[in-house]
């Protein structure tokens, strides 16, 4: 009969301890419960696209760095949602329909960036005409993302 040396049992005790001090740090802590004072702020909803086109009109000239920065968050949204829509799309194997609306979105997409180039020649002459062109420019964004979205497959 052939005895275990205790140089290996001992390997064998820190590999087991080891392993088990590894599956213990990966153990999630709780989170603390709230306390009675604390009180939990709901999700603020997206606003919608009357809200912000309400916004957008409501703008004057003297507000107008104010604009460009709505103006540009705006560009941001719309820049992600259009990415997310062209991820994985292929233009060779699309339905018609779903081809018509990415093209309808991409030519929404250039124009809402042509008219938010044209906020730096603002002046307080044409102002109004810049700040409709452009609103009219995201409103159509929006519509163009919305059909874009009703086009994609489900999986």
């Amino acid at each position: 009969m052939k005895t275990t040396s205790s140089p290996s049992l001992l390997l064998l005790g820190l590999f087991a301890l080891a392993f088990t001090a590894c599956g213990k740090a990966e153990e999630k802590v709780a989170p603390p419960a709230p306390s009675a004072d604390v009180v939990p702020v709901p999700a603020v909803p997206a606003p919608t696209t009357a809200e912000v086109m309400a916004k957008l009109k409501s703008y004057t000239y003297e507000q107008r760095a104010d604009f460009l920065l709505l103006v540009q968050d705006l560009g941001r949204q719309a820049n992600a949602a259009q990415s997310e829509l062209t991820t994985g799309y292929i233009d060779m194997k699309a339905l018609p329909a779903r081809r018509k609306a990415m093209e309808a979105l991409r030519l929404a997409a250039v124009d809402f960036k042509e008219k938010t180039a044209t906020l730096d020649n603002a002046q307080t002459e044409n102002w109004e005409s810049i700040r409709a062109n452009l609103t009219t420019s995201w409103q159509n964004l929006q519509g163009a993302l919305d059909k874009a979205r009703a086009e994609v497959p489900k999986a």
